[in-house]
């Protein structure tokens, strides 16, 4: 996709995005005021935080599961994997291609709780787990909030070339906003069905979008109006 329609879609999207941010804070909010149902998950979310300023961003974690969605999104692509290493200072991925989704994969997958997830799920066919889903509500809860901290974390401290590979700071931020908003949004339904709306929650971000561009539309016709009034008037 070329630079310049990059920056289009960015522009379009971001307003969608900052909306769809807004709807996923609204669903953590019912969340957290319903401690009673979701104690586990909010436990989670809230441990992370002291862990997180212990170790210091637990810097080696996040550099594997940075490089693991990087090769996972490549692979998910038909790229290959020439070249995988991941430490504690730094990580890299050699792929024999690349684009957008590869490029931003790190930034909205939250690979441990994904792999958190799936390990249930799994273990749940042969073995009863509703004993323990507690605790795997909590260890998900834990992740995300490994994933969100760490990437608003990475994002803020440095210059991440991956930004500027997948199309730009503003393209990169309005996509990584509204994917990240969407799979928190998905993760908080998943596990309490009852307590979010994503029916609701998407129309919500439809019409608020709407009006948006209908004002910023309104708005820009009235400036380019009034110009011209002033154009003939000289």
């Amino acid at each position: 996709m070329p630079r310049l329609l990059k920056l289009a879609v960015a522009a379009a999207l971001l307003p969608s995005a900052l909306f769809a941010a807004l709807e996923t804070a609204k669903a953590f909010y019912a969340v957290v005021g319903n401690l009673r149902a979701t104690l586990f998950f909010c436990a989670g979310l809230a441990l992370y935080f002291p862990a997180h300023f212990f170790f210091r961003g637990m810097g080696a974690a996040y550099i594997f599961a940075h490089e693991l969605a990087h090769a996972a999104a490549g692979l998910l692509c038909g790229y290959r994997v020439r070249d995988f290493s991941a430490g504690s200072g730094k990580g890299h991925v050699t792929l024999d291609g690349s684009n957008a989704f590869v490029a931003l994969a790190p930034y909205f997958a939250p690979v441990y709780a994904m792999l958190c997830a799936a390990a249930y799920f799994a273990v749940s066919f042969k073995w009863n787990m509703a004993p323990y889903s507690g605790w795997f509500t909590g260890a998900f809860g834990f992740f995300l909030s490994f994933h969100v901290v760490s990437t608003a974390g990475i994002l803020w401290e440095t210059k991440q070339s991956d930004l500027r590979q997948a199309g730009g700071v503003l393209f990169s931020a309005a996509v990584i906003l509204a994917v990240n908003s969407a799979v928190l949004l998905a993760a908080c339904k998943l596990l309490y069905p009852d307590l979010i709306g994503v029916k609701a929650a998407g129309h919500s971000v439809l019409r608020h979008s709407a009006v948006f561009w209908q004002a910023a539309w309104q708005y820009a016709g009235a400036g380019a109006q009034k110009a011209m009034l002033l154009a003939n008037s000289r």
